[in-house]
C-alpha cells in the first residue's frame, strides 16, 4: 500500500501539483496516505501555512495518469481524493486550501487531440476547482474555444479566469472573470 501511495504522490509532483512553500522532494519521500492520516492522527509531512494552494497544470488529457511513466501515474480520481484529504486536514488546522487548474488540459491523448474535447469537459466539470484558466493548448483550435465558451465558462462562472485571453474577432475576453478574490473558510484572503 505504501508503494502505491508513494507512486501517487510522486505522480502528483510530476504533474505539477504544488503547494505554496512546498518542495517536490517532500512528495517523493515515503509517507502515509491521507486516509491513514485521518485514522492515525499522523499529520502529512508537508509544510502548511495559512494559505495553501494545490495546482494542476499541463495534464494534456491524460485522465488516467501515465501508466508507462511510474512517476506520473495518478488519475483524476486520485487527485480528487488527495485534494479532499488535504482539504480536511487544512480545515482541522484552521488553514485554507485552494485548488487550481492552470491550463493545458487538452492536446495529449485521443480524448482531446483534434479540436474535440467533448469527452474531457464533463470530467473537468466534476472537479471542485476554485479557479480554472486555459493554457496555450486550449487556444489552438476554434472548436475548443467554442466548447469552453459554451460549456465551461457558464459552468464555472467567476472561477473561470481569462485575464489575458481575448477573442480575435471582437477583442473581448473569452468569458469568465479577469480575476477572482477568494475568501478562505478559516481566516485568509487570496
Amino acid at each position: 500500500m505504501i508503494t502505491k501511495i508513494h507512486r501517487v504522490w510522486s505522480a502528483v509532483t510530476a504533474l505539477s501539483f504544488t503547494f505554496l512553500h512546498a518542495t517536490t522532494t517532500l512528495f517523493t519521500t515515503t509517507t502515509t496516505t491521507a486516509s491513514v492520516v485521518a485514522a492515525s492522527g499522523t499529520p502529512p509531512r508537508l509544510p502548511f501555512g495559512d494559505i495553501n494552494i494545490l495546482v494542476v497544470t499541463d495534464v494534456h488529457s491524460f485522465i488516467a495518469g501515465h501508466p508507462h511513466e511510474v512517476d506520473r501515474d495518478a488519475d483524476y480520481g486520485q487527485v480528487l481524493s488527495f485534494y479532499q484529504h488535504i482539504k480536511a486536514y487544512c480545515d482541522e488546522q484552521g488553514s485554507d486550501l485552494w485548488f487550481f487548474m492552470n491550463g493545458d488540459w487538452v492536446h495529449g491523448t485521443g480524448l482531446a487531440m483534434d479540436g474535440n474535447a467533448t469527452m474531457l469537459v464533463p470530467l473537468l466539470k466534476q472537479m471542485p476547482w476554485d479557479a480554472i484558466n486555459l493554457g496555450n493548448h486550449e487556444s489552438y483550435k476554434s472548436a475548443i474555444v467554442r466548447l469552453m465558451t459554451k460549456e465551461m465558462v457558464p459552468h464555472f462562472g467567476e472561477a473561470f479566469l481569462t485575464s489575458n485571453t481575448l477573442l480575435a474577432k471582437t477583442m473581448e475576453p473569452l468569458g469568465g472573470a479577469r480575476y477572482r478574490l477568494l475568501q478562505g473558510n478559516n481566516n485568509t484572503l487570496l
